[in-house]
């Protein structure tokens, strides 16, 4: 799916600026949290009874990649952990209109391929939902999986719903530059030919494809949706190999040039068109993922603002 929203974030932000660890910093900017229960913050905590802590409801697998933060998160919150028989829907609609895991106040779900066995999260789940939930964070960039607008209305107050798409820009960047160049320099055709172990393909490829390769430099590249991820290819292709970068957007930058109204007429100038939607699995998209939803959930219940949030305009207050 694509950015939720269009945010100008410069393509490279320093490394200095991430309180991730040094030898894998995956996301930058992480603002400064209070602790949730610490004397004299300037933020209002989230509500609890006397002496009690924030309950958070963790759906997936246990994390792997952040230890030092999930020391820290565990520490400020409780943490319940459903088994994989709960988290199947019958199951999880049971216990939760049994009230099995209690009032918890957050829902965190660290990655994409679990934590992900109830299914859509409709109003069969969200009406069932604690009203003292405040926030629900999850791995991924997409959230058609979760009626986003439904948990904002919900209750007094509403339910945040976070995505981690700012953890998956980067590999996502990345690879869609890489399948640019290999548009340009058709190396689908090359690499194939390579390994086809057959002497006609390699002598035909290597006769014919110089004469439908091209250089990038000066060429026009189309991103359609100048988001984040778009920022970030625009940047390396232009930066880096010289492009001319064009786009089309539903929100224009102001400081972007070479706009364009309609699709139609970025394809006419395009040379080649992009639009960025996934390939954000790597090792560092994951630890981004885990790192990204534990803070959110951190800001949101010690009474801050939440760092990726797509549903603020549904919230009642």
């Amino acid at each position: 799916m694509a950015e939720p929203t269009n945010t100008p974030v410069p393509a490279s932000t320093p490394r200095s600026t991430s309180p991730a660890p040094r030898q894998t910093p995956i996301i930058p900017n992480f603002p400064n949290f209070p602790s949730m229960s610490s004397p004299g913050s300037p933020v209002l905590p989230t509500k609890l009874a006397p002496g009690g802590r924030p309950k958070v409801l963790h759906i997936g697998d246990p994390i792997k990649y952040n230890p030092d933060t999930y020391a820290l998160f565990s520490a400020q919150c409780d943490i319940v952990r459903p088994s994989a028989e709960e988290r199947e829907r019958p199951e999880f609609i049971r216990a939760l209109k049994e009230h099995r895991w209690g009032d918890f106040h957050a829902i965190f779900r660290p990655f994409w391929g679990t934590g992900g066995e109830m299914g859509l999260w409709d109003s069969e789940l969200v009406d069932l939902l604690p009203p003292t939930v405040r926030v629900f964070a999850s791995a991924g960039a997409g959230f058609d999986w979760a009626d986003t607008k439904l948990l904002g209305e919900r209750a007094i107050q509403g339910i945040i719903y976070c995505n981690s798409g700012l953890a998956a820009a980067e590999a996502v960047a990345d690879f869609a530059v890489a399948m640019i160049i290999s548009t340009f320099r058709q190396l689908a055709w090359c690499i194939n030919a390579a390994q086809s172990d057959d002497p006609a393909d390699f002598s035909s490829c290597h006769r014919d494809a110089t004469a439908q390769a091209r250089n990038l430099r000066g060429n026009v590249l189309g991103v359609i949706g100048l988001g984040n991820i778009g920022q970030q290819v625009a940047s390396r292709c232009h930066h880096g190999f010289g492009m001319v970068i064009h786009y089309y957007d539903v929100v224009r930058l102001p400081a972007a040039p070479n706009v364009h109204p309609r699709l139609r007429e970025l394809a006419r100038k395009g040379k080649v068109m992009i639009t960025c939607h996934n390939a954000g699995g790597t090792v560092d998209t994951h630890k981004g993922f885990e790192e990204l939803s534990m803070r959110n959930i951190m800001a949101v219940l010690a009474g801050g603002k939440a760092i990726t949030p797509v549903n603020m305009r549904f919230l009642k207050s």
